[in-house]
């Protein structure tokens, strides 16, 4: 039930939602070990298009390695971790900037088609590494498409340099949104500076503007035999609105304060005490009134809502430390699992619905949305009916000759197969053995 309903709903019942046990990170095998496993091909066994980035740093087993690399890393980042995070090693890093060149150089090139003086060829290799990236808003169309898209995959490049130091310097403020309380250099101002934009560090409670809002409201106060509103505007203003803020936002102060085990001391500090929302609830003119008050409402031309002064907590640690690297895992996985036009297509759908124009906390939940449906398309199980599929043919010859053991289907499925990569059943991106293609045909309903 979404903190909306549960607001509405408040009088009648509260409750606790249910913690996430925490995934244990698990080792990254070795480039022998894979090897010695079958997963892994040396540069000469290695049949596919995967590019060499950089100066001939990441061929196909670098780029496996690094693949490794970070899905141990993500695994270990937990899920709203302390300060003791730390960010990837400067080695590691050096190779994930260089996919990211790879990125804004494929999508200046390839994917560009504004031809004004904002969306102009060669913005993203104008754009260096660990520097400032100009900043942007998004939606907003007074840049183009294209301008926005190199400036986000910029600054989810900067990320992997700076996201771990912005975390650390949020931490210590308690992840206040309160601008006043950072050093120039430090916070949400080096987000805004090294990546164009920032991270949402409060919680929208109410978005009185929404009209499937309104007529959820108005369903729920018709069965209760309340007044029903003919505007999401006058809705904005009632007493209703400004009480589901207030419940849903008392809810959200109390846990945060228990989580962080503050004091009362720094709860009033941190803005986070229940007892200091008021009636009227204050109005933000500007982003420097962000964290000021623990709610307050915003009004601008075409948004009604209303705000609580905490985050959540998960899209912090998304849009700053799991963003930069999921998007670059599954950039990754494209390269060592697709070929051809089928990686053309797939890098084409990358750039045009994993990056979005929007703000960290909705490029996070835009990654994290395409890497599950990339997920359930890109397993091992998939790759091999892809593939039987695509070339029928071939296995149609081999189908009719008297082979009881399926010797020459395996074979040809496995030279289709050889050198691409998939998820298994337990969830890990490896390479696709021999193994794999020859328990599949004995038996497609296998577990791989």
């Amino acid at each position: 039930m979404s903190i909306f309903r549960r607001a509405i709903c408040a009088v009648k019942e509260k409750k606790t939602p249910l913690k996430k046990q925490q995934q244990q990170p698990r080792s990254p095998l070795t480039l022998e070990e894979e090897r010695a496993a079958g997963g892994v091909y040396s540069a000469n066994e290695w049949s596919g298009e995967v590019p060499v980035i950089g100066d001939g740093e990441l061929g196909y087993e670098a780029c496996y390695r690094l693949l490794k690399v970070l899905d141990h890393y993500d695994a270990g980042v937990g899920k709203v971790p302390g300060s003791d995070v730390m960010p990837l090693r400067h080695a590691d890093m050096h190779l994930v900037v260089l996919l990211y060149n790879h990125m804004l150089s494929i999508y200046d090139s390839q994917y560009w088609c504004d031809r004004d003086n904002e969306g102009k060829k060669g913005t993203g290799s104008s754009l260096l590494p660990g520097q400032p990236v100009p900043n942007y808003y998004a939606n907003i169309q007074d840049q183009t498409i294209h301008r926005r898209k190199v400036l986000s995959l910029a600054g989810l490049r900067n990320l992997v340099i700076y996201g771990v130091e912005i975390y650390h310097e949020l931490h210590k403020k308690m992840f206040s949104g309160d601008p006043t309380l950072y050093k120039q250099d430090q916070g949400v101002h080096k987000m805004r500076n090294y990546t164009g934009n920032t991270v949402d560090l409060d919680t929208t409670v109410l978005r009185a503007n929404d009209n499937a809002t309104l007529k959820v409201v108005n369903v729920m106060n018709e069965r209760a035999s309340l007044p029903q509103y003919a505007t999401p505007k006058e809705f904005g203003n009632s007493e209703q609105a400004a009480e589901i803020a207030r419940v849903a936002s008392r809810e959200l102060l109390l846990r945060f304060a228990k989580d962080h085990g503050l004091s009362k001391a720094d709860v009033k500090k941190r803005k986070v005490d229940p007892a200091e929302i008021t009636k009227n609830i204050p109005v933000a003119r500007s982003n420097s009134d962000r964290g000021k008050y623990p709610l307050w409402r915003y009004v601008n031309v075409g948004q009604d809502s209303f705000h609580c002064n905490v985050p959540c907590l998960e899209d912090v640690v998304g849009a700053l430390l799991r963003a930069p690297i999921r998007a670059a895992k599954i950039y990754l996985r494209m390269l060592l699992t697709h070929k051809g036009e089928a990686l053309k297509e797939r890098i084409t759908h990358f750039f045009g619905e994993c990056i979005v124009d929007a703000c960290f906390n909705q490029k996070w939940r835009a990654i994290e949305e395409y890497e599950k449906a990339v997920n359930r398309e890109d397993s091992i199980v998939t790759i091999l009916q892809t593939l039987q599929k695509e070339h029928q043919g071939k296995l149609l010859k081999v189908m009719d000759c008297d082979d009881s053991n399926y010797t020459l289907e395996k074979s040809v499925m496995w030279n289709l197969a050889r050198g691409r990569c998939g998820r298994d059943s337990q969830g890990v991106t490896r390479g696709i053995t021999q193994k794999d293609v020859e328990k599949w045909v004995d038996d497609p309903a296998a577990e791989l």
